[in-house]
């Protein structure tokens, strides 16, 4: 575990403020007990670094709270050139809150091609995951996106503001360990069936209340995406109750229908049968 403290974060703020034309930056600080004041500088350096085209931040396993948060989203918004921004945020303390700030930054970051947040193990409730995708509505070159709510406090309201990605090609959605229940699987299905320009999937559901009938509902989602050619499913454990058929989704529906495209399936699921 690193020891540096908000004043050593203090130096790499003075040394990045010397440093106005970057166009690549990866900075890994995990475990470095950042809070607040940390929080600051890095934010403070960013607002200078307006000619990246490439960020990485790695903060994960620090104690950012949701004023943590919107300090850095505030200089990112002056990274607007950007094309390729990764955001590793997992293990800290970041609410709603942080990440309704963090959504409203990213709507000046415009030419975003890759995104990928992680948020896992945090306490994020469907608001503030809404404003992430909320906040990427007008980011129309956006061609891949990597999220990562696991471990959160996610309900039915999860996935809305997504539609408006029509260039998205590549999406992986991590939403493990979340309270999405059948509800919240309609709207992830009715979400994914909008996104055609879909080629690579990766969905992950486990540790949820999702039951068969909302699982049935995402795979004839996912039977009529035509340009789909890479899939990955990981869902959860389903009770199959009666007369033990479907154990939870119909597999078929993946390789038939206007899936002609696929080329590369993975599904992931647990089947557990009760006996009365």
């Amino acid at each position: 575990m690193n020891n540096i403290q908000d004043q050593r974060v203090s130096n790499i703020n003075e040394m990045l403020n010397a440093l106005t034309n970057l166009t690549q930056l990866h900075l890994y600080l995990w475990e470095c007990q950042i809070v607040d004041q940390g929080a600051y500088y890095i934010g403070e350096s960013l607002q200078n670094c307006k000619n990246l085209i490439s960020l990485e931040l790695s903060l994960s396993k620090n104690n950012i709270g949701d004023e943590s948060c919107s300090i850095l989203a505030k200089g990112l918004s002056n990274c607007t050139k950007v094309q390729n921004l990764i955001l590793y945020l997992w293990q800290n303390k970041i609410e709603d809150q942080g990440l309704i700030t963090l959504g409203k930054w990213l709507s000046n970051c415009s030419q975003i091609k890759q995104l990928l947040i992680y948020l896992g193990a945090n306490i994020i409730g469907s608001e503030g995951a809404q404003q992430i995708t909320y906040g990427l509505r007008n980011n129309l070159d956006l061609q891949k996106l990597d999220l990562s709510y696991t471990n959160n406090q996610i309900d039915d309201g999860i996935i809305l503001g997504l539609m408006s990605l029509t260039k998205i090609e590549e999406l992986f959605l991590y939403l493990v360990k979340n309270n999405i229940s059948d509800k919240g699987a309609v709207k992830i299905a009715e979400c994914i069936e909008k996104l055609q320009s879909i080629k690579n999937l990766q969905l992950s559901l486990r540790q949820n209340q999702i039951s068969e009938k909302g699982y049935l509902c995402i795979g004839d989602s996912l039977s009529k995406l035509e340009n789909l050619q890479t899939l990955q499913l990981t869902l959860g454990q389903i009770r199959n109750l009666k007369y033990q058929r479907q154990s939870s989704f119909q597999i078929n529906n993946l390789t038939s229908g206007k899936m002609k495209n696929i080329s590369n399936l993975r599904v992931y699921q647990t089947v557990k049968t009760y006996k009365f």
